[in-house]
């Protein structure tokens, strides 16, 4: 049975591109197919096509609360030396309703689902931070290889959210936060 996950990098808005990823394990590297999607319901049924053992999405997975600028989560990922925005911007707030209603569609259909932030996945793993320097070789170096020579800053994002997700089925990730409150799943500083 093929392994596989699904990374979602989630627009605040339909209207805008969400990055989409489906990875699968193969005996020694991950093949990924990506793609734009834009409506939920688009989302919904293309990732349900594939029965993924597991969903990460970029995006706040727990509704913002009043005057709540940072969850423990992202207080955490601060520590860490990774730069979050707050949960009190507007954009934010958008975002995170919109994650919420996806992943609780979701979570309905009996998906596991699990928040994670790509900029950490980087930041642990050593890949370039600023979009521009990111190339099809960082990710050929982690085994994951895609058909596409270009891929936007969406999907680059998707396909490591679904490699975090990867991580975190193999005991290789861990949570940020708290369940109450919200948790971010991150790769463990040690991998080996």
């Amino acid at each position: 049975m093929e392994e596989i996950c699904v990374g979602i990098d989630l627009s605040a808005k339909p209207e805008n591109p969400s990055g989409w990823a489906k990875l699968v394990k193969l005996s020694e590297n991950f093949r990924i197919d990506t793609r734009l999607l834009y409506r939920d319901e688009e989302i919904i049924s293309h990732t349900l096509k594939f029965c993924p053992l597991i969903v990460a999405i970029d995006a706040p997975l727990s509704l913002p609360k009043p005057n709540v600028h940072f969850r423990k989560a992202e207080i955490e990922l601060r520590k860490l030396g990774v730069s979050a925005l707050p949960l009190s911007f507007r954009s934010i707030q958008t975002l995170s309703i919109r994650g919420y209603t996806l992943a609780e569609n979701l979570r309905s259909r009996g998906i596991k689902v699990i928040e994670v932030y790509p900029n950490a996945t980087r930041s642990i793993l050593s890949l370039p931070s600023k979009k521009a320097e990111f190339r099809v070789q960082h990710l050929q170096k982690l085994g994951l290889e895609t058909r596409k020579k270009y891929l936007t800053h969406h999907e680059v994002d998707a396909i490591l959210s679904a490699y975090t997700a990867w991580l975190y089925v193999n005991g290789k990730a861990e949570k940020l936060g708290n369940e109450g409150e919200g948790e971010i799943v991150i790769p463990k500083s040690n991998l080996d």
